[in-house]
């Protein structure tokens, strides 16, 4: 222990000092304070302002393949539940971390919004009568991850798409459409889905960057062990999806600072 507590004693100094001798000493403990307290008013981030608009939320649509909801699979994927996938629980899924989030920001006025969680296929995209009906005013759409050629085209999935998101805002003009990347990183999809986004005026959410890290998906988690569910993200991935999407429709739906006119030096010359 006596060798241990020197060690620190002796190593402290060097560490905490940048450059200099000991001479410089009062000198650099305030520059170190300047720096430490530099670095720690970085790390504080700013509140996020969440839009009036997002605390008026009644009903919430969330439509998508697995990663949204995937039903009963046990003998083929030993997947017993029927939420996202690879989640332990419902609560962990993005879908319901995300309705939290809205939840939480219409508490102030007692409201508690409708849920609906519906899966649908990149292939097989509808524009149900029932989601219409639902008139919802929050809706994520997350679909792509299950396309395949030939189907990666304009015809087979763009164009279907583009209806059904046509169709939801025509059922509620003022609905906030919401169209994450896919979680798999190919590049021809995930354009597809880009331009659908960007052809609707949608919000597009790009997850590629959470998918890239090992420790989003399930297989790091070791909950289940069919390498299909675990391609799938974790809880930890499922939250970070959630966040990503809140953080990215607030910062879509607030409006840029204003910006202020500089006016140009004036004299003489």
């Amino acid at each position: 222990m006596k060798r241990f507590f020197i060690l620190m004693i002796m190593v402290l100094p060097m560490s905490l000092t940048s450059t200099g001798s000991a001479d410089d000493e009062p000198k650099s403990d305030k520059s170190e304070k300047k720096t430490r307290d530099t670095v720690c008013s970085s790390m504080k981030q700013k509140p996020l302002m969440v839009p009036e608009t997002l605390t008026k939320i009644q009903r919430v649509l969330i439509v998508g393949n697995s990663l949204t909801k995937h039903g009963p699979s046990t003998e083929k994927l030993g997947w017993p539940n029927n939420w996202g996938m690879a989640a332990t629980a419902p609560q962990n899924d993005y879908a319901h971390q995300l309705y939290k989030k809205i939840r939480d920001v219409q508490k102030p006025a007692g409201r508690e919004p409708e849920l609906k969680i519906e899966s649908m296929l990149a292939h097989a995209i509808k524009t149900r009568k029932e989601l219409l009906e639902y008139k919802p005013d929050f809706v994520v759409l997350q679909m792509g991850d299950n396309l395949r050629p030939p189907r990666t085209n304009r015809k087979d999935f763009v164009d279907p798409f583009i209806r059904l998101v046509t169709a939801l805002k025509q059922a509620n003009p003022s609905a906030i459409i919401i169209i994450p990347s896919l979680w798999g990183r190919d590049a021809e999809r995930n354009d597809l889905v880009k331009q659908v986004a960007e052809e609707t005026g949608s919000i597009f959410v790009d997850l590629r960057p959470l998918s890239k890290d090992p420790k989003n998906s399930a297989g790091s988690e070791g909950n289940f062990k069919h390498p299909g569910v675990n391609w799938h993200p974790g809880n930890r991935g499922m939250k970070k999806i959630a966040e990503e999407i809140w953080t990215t429709t607030i910062q879509a739906l607030n409006p840029p600072p204003a910006k202020k006119n500089n006016p140009s030096p004036t004299g003489g010359g």
